[in-house]
C-alpha cells in the first residue's frame, strides 16, 4: 500500500508537470496551474511514517524510494524520460528501456551528474542502468528482459511507457507498418512488446510485491481490431488519418 501512494504520487507529479506546459506543448489541455513542485511532492512523501530509506530531518525519509528499483520504457524522454527522472530523484534505481541510445546516454548523464552534485549523495555506483531496446523486435525485448533478471532479483516499479503512432505519410500496407515479426507495427511496439516484457519480470514484480503500470493515449478509440487479422485487405480504421 506504501508504495502504490509513493508511485501514485510520482505519476501526479508529470501530469502536473504536463499540465503546466503551454496550450501547444500540453496535448490541447490548455494553460493549467503549475501544481505541486518536486520540493512538495518530497515534503509529501516525507510525510508518510512507513517509507524507507534514508533518514534525516527528525526521522523523515529525504530517499522514500530508496532500495526500489524501476523498469521504465520509453525512457530516453517525453513522460519515460520524466518520470524515470522522478523516481531516480526519489532514491530509486531506474533501469531504462528505449531504441535511442544517445537519449539514454543523455539521461544517464544528467542522473549521475545531479548526484555528484547534491550534497550527502555523493556515490561511485550509478543508479542508472540503460538497455538500448528496440521494441518492434520481440527479440530484443527479450534479450533486455533477461539482462534485467540475471541482474536484479526484485522489481519494485515496472511503467510500460514506450509506445508510437504512424507518420501522416504512411499509407495502409507500407512496408515500414510492418514490424521484424511480420505483425502489425504498432501492435507490436505498444502491444505485443510490453506483454511479453511484463510477462517475463512477473517473478522478479511478484518477489518485490511490484505493480505494472501501463501508459496509453486517446489513439486507442480508433483501433477497431481489423489492424491484427491476417490478410485483411481492408486499411484499418485505425490508419484512415
Amino acid at each position: 500500500m506504501m508504495r502504490r501512494r509513493m508511485f501514485c504520487v510520482i505519476i501526479l507529479e508529470v501530469l502536473l508537470l504536463i499540465s503546466s506546459l503551454p496550450k501547444s506543448a500540453a496535448f490541447g489541455l490548455g494553460n493549467a496551474p503549475p501544481g505541486l513542485s518536486h520540493v512538495d511532492i518530497v515534503q509529501l512523501l516525507k510525510r508518510n511514517p512507513y517509507s524507507h530509506g534514508s533518514n534525516n530531518n527528525n526521522g523523515c525519509d529525504i530517499n522514500p524510494l530508496k532500495g526500489s528499483t524501476a523498469v521504465v520504457t520509453g525512457a530516453a524522454g517525453g513522460i519515460g524520460g520524466e518520470i524515470a527522472k522522478i523516481i531516480h530523484r526519489l532514491g530509486g534505481t531506474v533501469v531504462a528501456l528505449d531504441r535511442d541510445v544517445a537519449g539514454l546516454e543523455k539521461l544517464k548523464d544528467t542522473l549521475d551528474d545531479e548526484e555528484r552534485s547534491r550534497e550527502g549523495l555523493i556515490s561511485n555506483e550509478s543508479r542508472v542502468w540503460v538497455l538500448p531496446t528496440q521494441h518492434q523486435d520481440l527479440d530484443s525485448v527479450s534479450h533486455s528482459a533477461n539482462q534485467i533478471i540475471d541482474r536484479f532479483d526484485r522489481i519494485d516499479f515496472l511503467v510500460n511507457n514506450a509506445g508510437l503512432t504512424y507518420r501522416d505519410d504512411f499509407i495502409c500496407g507500407d512496408e515500414r507498418m510492418k514490424a521484424t515479426n511480420g505483425q502489425d507495427l504498432l501492435f507490436t511496439v505498444n502491444y505485443l512488446s510490453h506483454f511479453l516484457l511484463t510477462e517475463k519480470l512477473l517473478p522478479n514484480l511478484s518477489r518485490a510485491k511490484g505493480r505494472v503500470v501501463h501508459l496509453t493515449s486517446t489513439y486507442h478509440w480508433k483501433v477497431d481490431g481489423s489492424e491484427i487479422i491476417p490478410g485483411d485487405a481492408k486499411c484499418p480504421q485505425a490508419y484512415e488519418f
